[in-house]
């Protein structure tokens, strides 16, 4: 009987509890809606922020970005990119002539300067000069490589003003007016003092520019690396100044030269814009390598096609031609030579002329010279264009190419800030999808390169598939954390006041029925069965682990 009552007490209370306890606010049912609103706040929060990684920053605007370290021209602007992709193939040119001038003295003294020993004096001219060919064959103006008496001369009597100066006064008689450098060089000028020279065969020098052998460290021109500076060992072809102004030299060199086609002057019209692409030497703040081999391209505007009196047509331009600009390359929005620094006519400084591409053209199929770009050149092309370009992959494909280049022409250092940027850029940039190798019998497109590649259109960056794992790992803590947290607070969770006054009320009024009860097992023995308090407010048996009503721990004893 005692044990039946017992358990009426009890289950009635756990019902009553129950009941009073589950709608009530601040239960642990009614707390599961704002654990679920924190997880769900956590899984947007994480969404967008995977969403924003993979979308907003997207890889064009990393090709914006980019481009901000680079002239704004070079990249954007086709004409810009042709002319970079020309200037490597730009070159220096230095000749030296070797010369002596034999001075008439009256009445029939005739001496030659300098005065010792088959000596001579070494002359000098700078020119620009461009390759044209894979072999190593450089297009310049015709009076660089062979500088005219009317160049040579006022030089050579420059050079032996003081030496003829110093034989007159010390042959003269005593008491005779000493003369200068200044003196001599006027008379030699005009005539009044006759001479004659003679030249020796010219040297000529062709120095390879910062555009392709990169910043030169160099104190001075003579510590140049060989590979830098080459001498010329051939004149295949040329048309004296007075004529066409143009010359084809050839240097000896072990790998394909950049070069750079001709294009057809005939096209070349009043006010076109072109870039003349040069070494002025009142540019070069010193004779030091870096400066000395630094190209400056220069925008000019056609004034007007002319022709000269021997009948090869001219282009003039409005601007004057600088010394070390002879020979200069002017260059078309396409890159195309189309015409070439010849002449200033006198008294007009500011009025130049090119030699068109026309007449180059005729002379180098005179000795049927090969202008099929090599392969430096198509490689190097398509590099620049793939580093400058905006469609998915190219930067990667920049980075290849430019690797390629870097390995196969280690002469060629003026690559290496451009596949640095390209390398960078590759990292942030999707990974390409390679498409497979063409098998025999498919075509490929003129100047594709067979490493080409497409970027796929689901494919996702290091860093952007770094960004969704470490935002799923992050995920997982927060919702582990949620359900930690609810589940403590599941556990230490008091009950309301009304529900320990009703668990109280409960247990006072059958705290006396329960204190003592005959066992069943105890056979009348008299043992009994007691039912303690607990801090929760409901009653329960001694050495019970948990609450029967609201699952808390028996308290400590």
């Amino acid at each position: 009987m005692a044990t039946t009552l017992l358990a009426s007490l009890e289950s009635s209370k756990m019902i009553f509890v129950t009941k009073k306890t589950k709608p009530s606010k601040g239960s642990d049912t009614s707390r599961h809606p704002h654990a679920l609103r924190y997880s769900l706040l956590a899984i947007g929060l994480w969404c967008v922020s995977v969403f924003a990684s993979v979308n907003l920053l997207a890889p064009q605007q990393l090709y914006a970005q980019s481009h901000q370290n680079i002239a704004a021209r070079a990249v954007s602007d086709p004409a810009g990119r042709a002319v970079t992709i020309a200037k490597p193939a730009t070159v220096r040119l230095w000749t030296d002539v070797l010369g002596h001038l034999t001075v008439q003295f009256p009445p029939t003294t005739s001496v030659s300067f300098p005065q010792q020993t088959n000596g001579n004096y070494r002359l000098s001219s700078i020119g620009t000069g461009i390759f044209i060919s894979s072999q190593g064959d450089v297009l310049t103006a015709d009076h660089v490589v062979h500088p005219p008496d009317q160049v040579l001369n006022p030089k050579l009597y420059a050079a032996a003003a003081q030496d003829v100066a110093n034989y007159i006064n010390h042959n003269a008689k005593a008491g005779s007016a000493q003369v200068t450098a200044k003196d001599v060089l006027q008379q030699l000028t005009s005539g009044t003092l006759q001479s004659s020279a003679v030249y020796a065969s010219p040297t000529i020098r062709v120095y390879l520019s910062t555009d392709y052998a990169g910043p030169y460290a160099a104190p001075d021109l003579q510590s140049l690396p060989s590979t830098s500076v080459m001498t010329v060992d051939a004149i295949k072809a040329h048309s004296p100044f007075d004529q066409k102004d143009e010359a084809i030299v050839h240097v000896p060199t072990t790998t394909d030269t950049a070069s750079v086609a001709l294009g057809n002057s005939d096209n070349v019209q009043q006010q076109d814009q072109l870039t003349v692409v040069g070494f002025a030497v009142n540019g070069d703040a010193m004779l030091k390598p870096q400066a000395f081999l630094t190209s400056s391209p220069t925008s000019v505007v056609v004034s007007s096609i002319k022709s000269s009196e021997s009948g090869p047509p001219l282009i003039q331009i409005g601007n004057s031609i600088n010394d070390g600009n002879d020979g200069s390359p002017a260059l078309n929005s396409q890159g195309e030579i189309v015409g070439t620094e010849s002449f200033v006519l006198p008294n007009s400084p500011g009025v130049s002329f090119l030699q068109a591409s026309k007449s180059a053209l005729q002379l180098a199929q005179s000795i049927n010279l090969d202008l099929t770009p090599g392969p430096f050149q198509k490689l190097w092309s398509q590099a620049y264009n793939d580093y400058a370009a905006t469609t998915p992959g190219h930067w990667h494909k920049a980075e290849q190419e430019f690797t390629h280049l870097a390995r196969s022409y280690p002469q060629f250092q003026a690559v290496q800030p451009l596949l640095t940027e390209a390398r960078t850029q590759a990292e942030a940039e999707p990974t390409p999808f390679v498409s497979p190798t063409p098998t025999q019998g498919q075509h490929v497109s003129q100047g594709s390169n067979s490493s080409s590649s497409v970027a796929h259109p689901f494919s996702l960056a290091p860093w952007q598939a770094w960004a969704i794992m470490i935002g799923g790992v992050v995920l997982l803590l927060m919702l582990a954390i949620c359900l930690t947290m609810l589940m403590r607070k599941r556990n230490v969770h008091p009950p309301k006041k009304e529900d320990s006054k009703n668990v109280s009320g409960i247990t006072a009024s059958t705290s006396s029925l329960l204190t003592t009860s005959q066992s069943p097992d105890s056979g009348g023995t008299g043992q009994t069965l007691s039912l303690k308090a607990w801090p929760c407010g409901h009653m329960n048996r001694p050495g019970a682990s948990f609450c029967k009503v609201c699952r808390e721990r028996a308290p400590e004893t």
